[in-house]
């Protein structure tokens, strides 16, 4: 970079710089303190050079093609899982991650060097993202400090390197459309494990077999993916965000490879998204697919192909329920094992009447509860992840009886008024402000690809939307896969508006 160039760069950016670099520097330090005290201290410096080693030979061979094919790496890791594993006694750093660290070491030096000169526009340091970001932060640093909170914010920050790659190094439309390409092969290993788990009976099941006051054990742990996935509301929001992107890209896409492709992902989400049993999951694909139908362009010319595609995903469903749950099944005669059913007690009936009554309410319950310590601190909440500390004194009898100890408020934007106060919440508002508006303008594009990356992105937010009302999806990052999601899609309706910008703008008149 010349001395202009330099002389040119803003403070903020050169304070970014070095911040970053610092923020690397602490990262690589807690990598070998944690390596040489968990294991041995050449296991730390091992760990320490797998970071550094990766960051240095990029930037040697520094090139916008080496930097794209390693954001496509990146993105078809982001539905694999393998990220993250919570034992009961420590915690591992598994190879994906270790990838992502490097992705984030790689960002921060070019950054600190001056090489975003390259790119379109400099790093959104002033997107709403950002702002968001160190809100949690700092309500998780101020406020009740809690050790697990950090560890949710490390997926968080990890998968906002998707969000810098994309808005840095991707100029091109058909860069877009290979960043789906490399997502479609991580997706394919998540849904094939989903449909293996499920032929095996693994689902959000109730255990009848124990005659114990905690016999109604929910089955916590449903349609992991090599400890990706954390429970049915998650794999449901990834699988229906499959449905629904693949969908749409189906009748985009010219060659016939990538149209069947899509449809069999499409498909396989959609039926995966309904036997996770996950109410507020279903119905926000379900307004999902009706936003599709009714924004994509008119079917007119593919009248014959609707006929054609409707009755197969129609019989494939049947097929494949009668082939799950019929009487000839492993999950014999539906979600409740029947072989276990033998060994309970007469009583079970009223504990199940119980048991639905406790579910039907505790959400209503912990939202009271939330708006209660939320008082407590309204400004900047009570800090990320301490909702079981102030819930559980006052969790009632009936969730301890059947097991029921919740981490959140099941409410993304109650969730984020407690744990972040006014000052979180009115930055997720504004994050999906904008969003809506970079959707809704894009959207007028139809017929291009970017007009139906808009329609495919804007159905997900409403999958996001009415899931979220009664759950939490990426505002409490338990999982890699779903954070690099939000961030993935966030990046690339921001990449939608600067086009239809650019598309608006007049020519300029000739010298």
């Amino acid at each position: 970079m010349s001395e202009l160039e330099l002389q040119r760069r803003r403070p903020l950016q050169t304070f970014a710089g070095w911040a970053a670099c610092a923020l690397t520097c602490i990262l690589v330090a807690f990598l070998f303190a944690y390596f040489a005290y968990q294991r041995r201290f050449v296991t730390g410096i091992l760990a320490a050079g797998a970071m550094l080693a990766p960051a240095a030979i990029f930037l040697v061979f520094a090139h916008q093609k080496a930097r794209l094919w390693w954001a496509r790496i990146m993105v078809a890791l982001l539905p694999l899982g393998l990220f993250f594993r919570f034992g009961p006694d420590e915690f591992q750093i598994t190879p994906a991650l270790l990838l992502f660290l490097v992705n984030f070491f790689v960002i921060v030096v070019d950054k600190a060097l001056g090489y975003e000169a390259h790119a379109r526009r400099a790093t959104p340091l002033k997107k709403p993202l950002l702002v968001w970001l160190v809100t949690i932060v700092f309500s998780t640093v101020v406020s009740r400090f809690a050790l697990h909170g950090v560890l949710e914010l490390i997926p968080l920050l990890l998968s906002a390197t998707v969000y810098a790659y994309i808005r840095m190094y991707v100029n091109d439309e058909r860069e877009i459309q290979n960043l789906f390409k490399a997502f479609a092969v991580g997706a394919c290993y998540s849904l094939g494990s989903g449909f293996v788990e499920l032929f095996e009976g693994v689902n959000y099941t109730v255990d009848l077999s124990q005659k114990t006051p905690a016999f109604f054990k929910m089955a916590g742990e449903v349609f992991r993916v090599d400890g990706s996935f954390h429970g049915p509301n998650a794999y449901v929001f990834f699988t229906g965000a499959c449905t629904l992107l693949f969908g749409c890209l189906f009748f985009y896409w010219r060659d016939w490879r990538w149209k069947l492709f899509s449809l069999v992902l499409a498909v396989s989400g959609a039926v995966l998204s309904i036997f996770t049993y996950s109410r507020g999951g279903v119905l926000g694909l379900a307004g999902g697919v009706l936003f599709l139908i009714l924004a994509l362009p008119p079917p007119e010319k593919r009248r014959k192909l609707y006929l054609v595609i409707i009755p197969l995903a129609l019989a494939v469903a049947v097929v494949f329920t009668l082939s799950v749950f019929g009487p000839g099944s492993p999950r014999g005669g539906g979600l409740i094992d029947p072989q276990h059913l033998k060994y309970v007690e007469m009583d079970t009936e009223r504990s199940l009447e119980m048991m639905d009554l406790v579910s039907s309410l505790s959400r209503p319950i912990m939202w009271y509860r939330s708006l209660e310590f939320w008082l407590k601190s309204p400004l900047w909440g009570i800090g990320h992840s301490n909702f079981e500390g102030y819930f559980n004194p006052v969790m009632p009898y009936g969730f301890r009886l059947f097991g029921f100890y919740p981490r959140h408020p099941h409410n993304i934007f109650i969730y984020t008024l407690l744990s972040t106060g006014l000052i979180g919440l009115g930055c997720l508002v504004v994050i999906f402000c904008k969003l809506a508006l970079y959707l809704v303008k894009g959207i007028r594009r139809r017929g291009t690809f970017i007009g139906n990356l808009s329609i495919a992105l804007s159905s997900i937010w409403i999958l996001v939307f009415i899931h979220g009302l009664v759950d939490v999806i990426f505002v409490l990052p338990m999982t890699i896969p779903l954070a690099g999601m939000f961030f993935m899609f966030l990046s690339l309706s921001t990449i939608v508006m600067d086009r239809v910008k650019e598309r608006r703008e007049p020519p300029t008149p000739p010298a």
